[in-house]
């Protein structure tokens, strides 16, 4: 999954003033009226978004577009009732607030709503392999029928030859064994006037082939604070992607050699890369990829960091990760600088044996969700990747990491 961004908002809630008259010392009548300050409504809910809401964000949006990118991604919402990696929930979240504060109105402080809203993620049709994508050739047209009204007369699907109906049981037929899950992107002919080819994902669901919508649903909380509703952004880090739009992908990372030529290095391939191999020979290492500073004081226990990383070459024999585990590890800071490397500073996380690589090939696994719940409450958090090579050893590893989330679990 492309990881999502959204940009924390402070938002303006709806309150209501309560006027109290004709009382010159509403504390004598009522006794222990102090003690109603004090919340006695604090809830926690789930909101799911519906289409009428919608509506309402993307009309409000609509009202206050300011260029026509703004009005394009507002009708978007209206239409398509989902938000994306183009249409940040963020961007709309006062929209979200003021439905709230309509739909909550007598909740007290630190009362917390988590919004299921509809989220659409594009697939990466570049990432694909060749053998999930299709061309239809004349003998598939055929196979789904020659006689007047099927593909197979003109070779083409048409306004009048629905491919949406033909295609989910061609690939039925075509492909009896594939996966649950399975996406294939198929070509094929289209007559509208002309001849033109056009392409569709489909995926495998419940046996069944059905178009890949792209739309799945994402929680995101929203927490009531001094009478207003505040946007708690759950994505707390995201980076090391090749989706950071960042020249060197990099980012804020910072990369620090306490030992040795090597170094830390984003690779064109889509992960930062470091090895104490170069020019045919092991040289000692010890390199560190940090993090910037998070901020984790006003997070609950439910923070997770997780990655997807590859080792190689590390010396171990088969079935053993023991020579890995010595040389790359990850580490974590509520004291460091981010420029500087003192030890006292660091604490190991602990990592489970399934959250490293085999060792024995290129494919990126991810480590699944770490926990960093140690770290809740603190202001300066920071995460390291350290790796170490020594040229005595005669190895040195190759550790490549990419896609680093730490996020709040709603």
């Amino acid at each position: 999954m492309v990881m999502k961004r959204i940009h924390a908002y402070i938002l303006i809630g709806l309150t209501s003033a309560f006027l109290f008259g004709g009382c010159e010392d509403v504390n004598e009548q009522f006794e222990g009226i102090e003690d109603s300050n004090n919340p006695t409504n604090v809830v926690t809910y789930d909101y799911q978004l519906v289409a009428a809401d919608y509506a309402t964000i993307g009309n409000a949006a609509l009202a206050d577009a300011e260029t026509k990118e703004d009005s394009t991604k507002a009708t978007k919402i209206i239409e398509k009732n989902y938000f994306s990696d183009e249409i940040l929930l963020g961007d709309y979240a006062s929209y979200i607030a003021a439905l709230l504060g309509k739909q909550y109105k007598y909740v007290d402080n630190t009362s917390s709503v988590f919004i299921i809203h509809n989220f659409f993620e594009e697939y990466d049709t570049t990432a694909m392999s060749s053998s999930n994508k299709y061309t239809l050739a004349a003998a598939d047209y055929d196979a789904m029928g020659t006689a007047s009204g099927q593909p197979g007369r003109y070779d083409n699907f048409s306004a009048s030859i629905d491919p949406y109906f033909y295609l989910p049981i061609w690939l039925k037929q075509t492909y009896p064994y594939a996966k649950e899950g399975t996406v294939k992107l198929i070509r094929y002919l289209f007559y509208s006037g002309s001849i033109a080819q056009k392409t569709e994902l489909f995926t495998l669901v419940n046996g069944n082939w059905e178009v890949y919508s792209g739309v799945t649903t994402d929680k995101v909380k929203f927490e009531k604070r001094d009478g207003l509703w505040y946007f708690i952004d759950t994505d707390i880090l995201i980076g090391l992607n090749s989706n950071t739009k960042i020249g060197s992908n990099l980012g804020d990372f910072t990369v620090i050699s306490l030992i040795g030529d090597q170094a830390w290095a984003w690779d064109s391939y889509g992960y930062m890369k470091m090895t104490g191999y170069a020019s045919s020979t092991y040289f000692d290492n010890e390199d560190w990829l940090i993090s910037p500073a998070m901020d984790l004081s006003a997070r609950g226990d439910s923070v997770f960091l997780s990655f997807d990383h590859v080792g190689r070459y590390f010396g171990d024999d088969a079935g053993s990760i023991t020579n890995m585990k010595r040389a790359i590890s990850v580490w974590v800071s509520t004291t460091s600088d981010g420029t500087t490397i003192n030890p006292d500073n660091w604490t190991q996380l602990e990592m489970p044996d399934n959250s490293y690589p085999s060792g024995t090939n290129w494919d990126l696994i991810s480590t699944g969700n770490l926990k960093l719940s140690d770290y809740t409450g603190k202001s300066n958090v920071r995460i390291a990747f350290k790796y170490i090579s020594s040229a005595a050893d005669n190895f040195a590893g190759t550790w490549e990491v990419n896609n680093v989330y730490v996020f709040e679990k709603p």
